[in-house]
């Protein structure tokens, strides 16, 4: 264990939208931030990732309540996918010191700053990165030769999907009946006010169902398993709600719904690896509205 990596890059002025060229796109979480993976490569059995968070909105933010969530989410959850084997590497931590650079304490509109994170080698010379409630980053190449033996663990049947959200503009359709949406791109945190970015993930979701011949729509809200039932059961039933009036609108006439909240009670993803350690990819796989079709 090398202990905490002190060293982090200083903030940086980020250059204007459309101008980013990193090594891969990463995708926007809450609150005008948007992280990329610039570099993956191997380094004495080790897999370093140079991980950066950008400010692309209108106000500075400072790590007080969402920002520390989300910054907290990459340093400490990152976690790596080999797609061709399953096994899936996380950050290198003992107790609560983990080998990972510090993003500062507040990002002004504009402004850049990045770490390197140390995490288990999965093995591959592509992974797919979880960078906690931000979108994954797929197909990532790792620069060095996959290591002789694999690091990391293997994942379980059941978190065998879990990093699928490649889908759709945040929509993911499981066959014919069911679609997905994924409620990171829906809302804010805490929040069961549709964003800016759920538009296009509500009309992938029509584009389904639209296609199918019933016409009885279950929407169902899930949370992660994060803060109290009472609370996860409130905002679960308050978002399966928002997407309903906006999926009304969308279909048309002939639709009937069947509108429930589940809170944390049906997980689809382990939120905790077979050792005990926080699992927040599969966390973000919680957080979901459920669209099933109904006879």
């Amino acid at each position: 264990m090398a202990g905490v990596v002190s060293v982090a890059f200083g903030v940086v002025q980020a250059p204007a939208a459309g101008a980013l060229s990193p090594v891969v796109d990463g995708v926007s979480g809450p609150t005008g931030l948007v992280a990329r993976v610039e570099r993956a490569h191997r380094v004495s059995g080790v897999l370093e990732l140079t991980v950066s968070v950008a400010n692309r909105g209108t106000k500075g933010v400072t790590a007080v309540g969402p920002l520390a969530y989300l910054l907290d989410g990459i340093t400490t959850g990152a976690t790596v996918l080999d797609p061709l084997t399953g096994r899936v590497g996380t950050v290198r931590c003992a107790g609560d010191e983990c080998e990972s650079g510090r993003f500062p304490v507040a990002l002004a509109p504009g402004q850049a700053a990045a770490v390197v994170l140390r995490l288990d080698d999965p093995g591959g010379a592509v992974v797919d990165v979880s960078l906690g409630v931000f979108q994954p980053v797929t197909g990532v190449a790792v620069e060095g030769a996959p290591p002789a033996t694999a690091a990391g663990e293997q994942l379980l049947p059941r978190k065998a999907d879990l990093l699928p959200r490649t889908k759709k503009d945040g929509a993911r359709a499981s066959g014919k009946e069911r679609v997905d949406l994924d409620t990171d791109v829906l809302f804010a945190f805490g929040s069961a006010k549709l964003s800016g970015k759920a538009g296009k993930a509500i009309d992938a979701a029509v584009e389904v169902l639209k296609a199918q011949p019933k016409r009885k729509l279950a929407v169902y809200g899930h949370t992660d398993g994060v803060g109290s039932d009472a609370a996860n059961l409130a905002l679960s039933k308050k978002r399966a709600e928002a997407v309903r009036a906006a999926l009304a609108k969308k279909l048309g006439s002939g639709w009937s719904f069947e509108v429930k909240g589940f809170g944390e009670t049906k997980p689809i993803a382990a939120e905790k690896t077979d050792k005990g350690q926080d699992y927040p990819a599969g966390r973000a796989l919680n957080r979901r509205v459920e669209l099933r079709l109904l006879g």
